[in-house]
């Protein structure tokens, strides 16, 4: 039974390259309308899982629903052409030889193909641009001719590999958020593969994190950040320290002192987000600054304390503080608590 409630079901995904498993009971429902970031770090599976997803690997197991259809799953294998999904890849992979309208044409059907390309290039905001070259446009205009063609034939889903890596870093921020308001105003659902942490926060309704070929955790942005499900996940979005610690089941001890601490009991990995931490100049727990890594908006401190863990803080770029400098390292709220690892 098909559930037209989501876009994209995948259910014990499974895709091997000889003896490697670089998706390994891959489980992901995406609700229709959503756009989800799906992140993780280099080599866990991201890639591979929406090339399953759009057809160009074939899976090994489990099933995949796309648009209310089943499209993979016990002798069922549709081809990409039919599942009705969109690809943005990495590179963009325009024809060179093609100019901007051609591009955004190819695979359209046979009809009046000039009204639509002409409908898209206005709406990714490149009209006036239909005879240029791929060559002759800025990493951000090629990236809309590839999401204008995606686009083209109206498909259920959209699928982006890591599409902002290839930029260069002053235009990656705008080109983000061009791409956030498109996908909002056309209202299709996508899903966009990152390793990056802050792109994948800022940019979607939804993240799943995936590690070691399967989704650890899918939740709002807030919710994967502010409630991990376990230290792996937290390690991973956004930085963190992590320290030993003993529980009682109410309170558990550590190096900056007793916090609350339900539920787990006995030796626990206990985790402090870089900005749930202070430093001041008297009071503390005692350590010395270790280095500075200055942003501007911001800076990350690094803090060896006497009894040897080095920890790092995030604060506002005022006051700055000098390598060697004593200082004390407070808790400024809960931490995380998981069972040790």
């Amino acid at each position: 039974m098909v559930n037209n409630d989501f876009a994209v079901r995948c259910r014990g995904v499974v895709k091997r390259f000889g003896d490697v498993a670089a998706v390994n009971g891959f489980d992901l429902e995406v609700t229709t309308g959503q756009v989800l970031a799906l992140l993780g770090p280099s080599g866990c599976g991201k890639t591979t899982a929406l090339r399953v997803i759009a057809g160009l690997d074939v899976s090994d197991e489990g099933s995949i629903e796309v648009g209310g259809r089943l499209v993979a799953g016990p002798g069922v294998n549709l081809p990409p052409e039919k599942r009705r999904v969109g690809m943005v890849f990495q590179d963009f992979a325009l024809f060179p030889h093609l100019d901007v309208a051609a591009n955004v044409a190819f695979g359209l059907p046979r009809g009046d193909k000039k009204t639509r390309v002409a409908e898209l290039l206005s709406l990714v905001r490149l009209d006036g641009l239909a005879d240029r070259m791929p060559h002759e446009l800025s990493g951000g205009q090629q990236q809309r001719v590839a999401l204008a063609r995606a686009l083209a034939a109206e498909p259920d889903l959209i699928l982006m590999d890591e599409p902002f890596s290839n930029l260069d870093p002053g235009i990656r921020e705008e080109v983000r958020g061009e791409v956030r308001q498109l996908l909002r105003a056309v209202g299709i659902t996508a899903i966009i593969v990152t390793h990056d942490q802050e792109e994948a926060l800022s940019l979607a309704g939804e993240v799943a994190v995936m590690i070691d070929g399967r989704v650890l955790q899918t939740g709002t942005p807030a919710e994967v950040y502010g409630r991990p499900v376990s230290r792996l996940v937290g390690e991973f979005v956004g930085a963190a320290n992590v320290l030993p610690g003993d529980s009682d089941g109410a309170q558990v001890e550590c190096v900056l002192g007793r916090f609350k601490a339900m539920e787990q009991r006995g030796p626990v990995d206990v985790m402090f987000r870089a900005e749930a931490l202070a430093i001041s100049e008297d009071g503390g727990i005692p350590g010395e600054v270790v280095d500075v890594d200055y942003y501007g908006h911001d800076q990350m401190v690094a803090v060896k304390l006497h009894s040897g863990e080095t920890l790092r803080v995030r604060l506002l770029a005022r006051p700055g503080f000098e390598i060697g400098q004593r200082v004390g390292v407070t808790a400024r709220g809960e931490p995380f608590v998981f069972p040790r690892s």
